[in-house]
């Protein structure tokens, strides 16, 4: 076990994370290091999907809060591999993320197989490290700026820098390397914004930087490739069957995309011949692609990860318990005893989960996905109160000690002890603390009376205009709707007009019109197919609606057409119709040629399968053709070949 371990920054990698530790550390050998954090001196530093993190946890100090989940999910490249896996991989990568089994994870998410090559060098934005600098008093590496794909940071708007840190290197491999000691190469290249090729790479990290949030996203291969069917359907790219027209695919991606912005995303379709990946991942799901190629077929066809990954609406917003308790007094801070949680909504966040412990009675609320993470705290509890008065009574303990045992800032501690009517000035080692004097009292009253002006000043307006909307109010007064926001929200949403409901008594759309309108270009639409030279096209719903340009229209808005589903009933053919349909059209041709074919050849031309033959209108219709011809043309001159092609 070891004395201390950094706390991992935001989208830091775990890699970043024990490069820090090492350099504080100065071991002499890394084989120490290793030994002393993953208990395998021959442990290989990976960036992107590292293992033996379960051995890792182990080795960290005592009343530390973090789990082998909490690092994967947060501080390494499998959010971005999840989605994409195979639902039986999903856990298994886990699993060796969390033991040994480093030699079969690359195999499992796709790595190996992917036809993507990693980054050759960690890589870095200059922006991002000054900001870290100023923020943190160090800089780190980033997971978004090394995964393969992602050229650009997507906060600052500038390319990615090379550093000189090599990503794999058989004679470092056993090496941590810090972000403070990379020197970046190259100059500052900011995004071109009227440059369409940068919009596409500022669109991929986007994309990438949303995923790497998303925690447990495995839809499965299936789903997937279910979404992209629907979505090349409407776009004309598939059929209603799920055949995918691949020629037309290809030729409208590769006049989406550059083929210098492909070949730079090692996602190169070419023109002719086989397509390759684009192929592999629109067809039934066979093999992991790597998640790169996905972002781009998404933003082809105009859709973001956040609404491709369709959540499960009936889904509880912030999983299923138990939950930790976030009190730092509470005998189970940070353990999983709290049950459930009561769903709330607000205006600026929905939805709010409030969670409530029995056992130190402290009440937080929730919005983000972070289970360890309070946004607000609604009571911090009887027993925090008790923790409170006890050190405050307490002169060996500093304000800042107790605020830090407390888990507040000092000023929170202030007002409560105020609250609780503890005395004032505190005692330290018998002399008065400078900063134990209660906060300024001609503050409180400052704002106070800031507050009664702004509420007399709103309640005027509202009793002056008492017709206004609640936005109307807001564009009129800014600064005072701002301030009350701010410092007085909840007497705000309790003086302020009711919520309008959006009238909704008259359609946007004229939905009988555009029936009649639609009806009447269906059955134009089944006559000029009808009507069209050479071999007999069958008039399905999808034919129509491309012919009239009508068919997302149809396929969506079907319940509200009455007039246009009239029509398609009567005029979208079955299989046996159009085989009557192909008869009737291989009887006139051979009346026209003069030629008298048997039955079998006839058959044969008319291109009537074995499952249409069945059929009692097929019969009737070949007897009824071959009556005719035999009617017309009593002797049958020799048989010339016809071709079937008609």
């Amino acid at each position: 076990m070891i004395g201390h371990f950094p706390d991992p920054y935001p989208d830091e990698l775990l890699y970043s994370v024990c490069a820090r530790y090492s350099e504080r550390n100065r071991f002499p050998a890394s084989r120490q290091m290793m030994e002393a954090l993953f208990h395998d001196h021959l442990y290989v530093a990976s960036v992107d999907l590292p293992s033996n993190l379960d051995a890792l946890i182990d080795a960290l100090p005592p009343g530390h809060r973090y789990t082998s989940d909490y690092m994967i999910d947060r501080h390494t490249l499998f959010p971005l591999y999840g989605p994409f896996l195979r639902k039986e991989n999903y856990p298994l990568i886990r699993l060796n993320m969390k033991g040994s089994g480093r030699r079969t994870t690359d195999l499992l998410a796709g790595i190996t197989a992917g036809g993507i090559r990693p980054p050759a060098w960690m890589r870095s934005c200059p922006a991002c490290a000054e900001a870290d600098q100023k923020k943190y008093g160090e800089a780190y590496w980033h997971r978004l700026h090394q995964i393969a794909g992602v050229e650009v940071c997507p906060i600052h708007k500038v390319f990615l820098q090379t550093t000189e840190v090599r990503i794999r290197n058989g004679t470092s491999r056993h090496v941590f390397v810090s972000a403070r000691l990379a020197e970046r190469s190259g100059r500052v290249i900011p995004l071109d914004s009227s440059n369409p090729n940068h919009a596409v790479l500022e669109k991929i990290a986007q994309d990438a930087a949303w995923i790497l949030e998303q925690h447990g996203l495995s839809p499965g291969l299936d789903i997937i490739h279910q979404r992209y069917l629907e979505l090349m359907t409407t776009m004309g790219y598939a059929t209603a069957g799920g055949h995918v027209r691949i020629g037309r695919l290809r030729r409208a991606f590769l006049a989406h995309y550059p083929s210098h912005v492909l070949q730079l995303l090692q996602s190169e379709v070419p023109a002719s011949g086989d397509p390759r990946w684009l192929a592999r991942i629109v067809r039934k799901p066979r093999g992991i692609q790597a998640p790169v190629r996905h972002l781009l077929l998404m933003q082809f066809l105009g859709v973001n990860p956040a609404a491709f990954f369709k959540p499960d609406p009936q889904a509880p917003p912030f999983g299923t318990g138990p939950f930790p308790c976030l009190n730092r007094v509470c005998p189970h801070y940070k353990r999983p005893v709290i049950d459930g949680y009561e769903l709330r909504h607000t205006a600026e966040h929905d939805p709010v989960g409030r969670f409530s412990c029995a056992h130190c009675g402290s009440v937080y609320d929730r919005w983000n996905t972070d289970p360890l993470t309070a946004d607000n705290v609604v009571d911090y509890g009887k027993k925090w109160d008790e923790k409170l008065t006890v050190l405050w009574c307490d002169e060996s303990v500093s304000l800042r000690n107790l605020s830090r045992q407390l888990g507040v800032d000092p000023r929170t501690t202030k007002r409560h002890a105020a609250e609780l009517g503890l005395a004032f000035p505190r005692t330290v080692h018998g002399r008065i603390s400078r900063l134990s004097y209660p906060l300024d009292p001609n503050r409180r009253i400052q704002r106070e009376q800031a507050r009664q002006s702004r509420r007399s000043l709103w309640l005027a307006e509202l009793a002056a205009n008492p017709t206004l909307t609640r936005s109307e109010l807001r564009s009129r007064h800014p600064v005072i709707y701002s301030w009350l926001y701010r410092y007085d929200k909840t007497w705000l949403d309790s003086h302020q007009p009711p919520r309008q409901k959006r009238n909704r008594s008259t359609p946007r759309v004229n939905w009988e019109k555009r029936d009649a309108d639609i009806a009447a270009l269906i059955v134009q639409a089944a006559t000029h197919l009808k009507s069209l030279p050479g071999k007999p096209k069958r008039i399905t719903v999808n034919a129509l609606g491309q012919v009239s340009g009508t068919y997302r229209t149809v396929t969506k808005h079907r319940d509200k057409l009455r007039l246009t589903r009239l029509a398609l009933a009567r005029v979208v053919e079955s299989t046996e119709e159009f085989a009557v349909r192909r008869i009737n059209s291989v009887r006139d041709r051979f009346l026209a040629d003069r030629t008298l074919p048997t039955r079998s050849h006839f058959m044969y031309v008319a291109g009537v399968s074995e499952k249409a033959r069945e059929s009692p209108l097929v019969q009737s219709a070949v007897e009824d053709a071959l009556q005719v011809m035999r009617e017309t043309m009593p002797v049958a001159p020799p048989p010339q070949p016809v071709s079937r092609n008609i």
